[in-house]
């Protein structure tokens, strides 16, 4: 007898911004199919899980046992306009894998304020064959973070750093 309880995993395709926002959510696996994700075709987007508002950024909070990653032969790329703006932050989250493709935002001659990647109170993050670049001013901003790993990923031309972290444990 065993004492874990296997979980139900939702499989979804998507090919837009607006899709991937609104499919967000637990145990989910979410396939993204070539091509660049830009923030800017949902501004104004609102879901329970995941927001692109006020803020400009793709926002994901209190999702467990995520999978989002892109397939097929062609490059697929998260990307912000807003050089004000993290990219992407994850809050509050456990389980979740990101794997495949590029985040960042797009080139601005004299740099960015937000973060390509932020990840606060989290636990259990993978990255896999992750390409996360500037010109943001970090390209990894870290914050209470648990169990992070880290494979095959390149991070680079960020404003200030590459790697920001107060409070990780167990990383490799």
């Amino acid at each position: 007898v065993s004492g874990s309880t296997a979980r139900a995993v939702e499989k979804i395709t998507v090919s837009s911004m607006v899709e991937l926002l609104n499919n967000i959510g637990s145990d989910r696996i979410i396939f993204l199919t070539p091509g660049v994700y830009k923030l800017s075709d949902a501004l104004g987007f609102t879901s329970r899980n995941a927001k692109n508002i006020y803020e400009r950024r793709m926002y994901i909070t209190g999702v467990h046992n995520l999978k989002i990653i892109a397939t097929g032969p062609g490059k697929t790329e998260l990307l912000s306009p807003y050089s004000d703006s993290d990219v992407l932050l994850i809050k509050d989250c456990s389980d979740l894998e990101l794997q495949n493709f590029s985040i960042g935002h797009v080139q601005q001659p004299k740099g960015c304020e937000g973060d390509a990647l932020r990840l606060e109170a989290s636990e259990k993050i993978k990255f896999d064959k992750m390409d996360i670049y500037g010109c943001g001013e970090d390209g990894l901003t870290l914050r209470y973070v648990d169990q992070l790993e880290v494979k095959d990923s390149y991070i680079h031309h960020c404003t200030y750093n590459l790697l920001d972290l107060s409070e990780v444990t167990h990383t490799k």
